[in-house]
């Protein structure tokens, strides 16, 4: 993710990352849901270890609520050996 967001910085985008942006006692819901309904693309990255997490479905709930509407764009990137997503 950080390679990601650095070469997407470098490319002149405005890269929203959880590493970057929060700081110790934020909300993390409230600060994570603001932070998707500002974004006009939305990339979640998949690996083995967030496969389960239950706040990457917080965010992939949330993306696909905005691209249904047709809010955003959501491009979801699988990272490793990872089962897709369920449809």
């Amino acid at each position: 993710m950080r390679q990601l967001a650095r070469r997407l910085s470098q490319e002149g985008s405005q890269v929203w990352l959880d590493e970057k942006e929060l700081v110790p006692g934020d909300q993390l819901a409230a600060r994570l849901s603001d932070a998707l309904d500002h974004c006009r693309i939305i990339i979640v990255v998949v690996t083995a270890n967030s496969h389960e997490s239950n706040w990457l479905k917080f965010e992939l709930n949330k993306a696909t609520e905005r691209m249904i509407k047709g809010e955003c764009r959501l491009i979801p990137v699988l990272r490793g050996k990872v089962e897709p997503l369920p449809r």
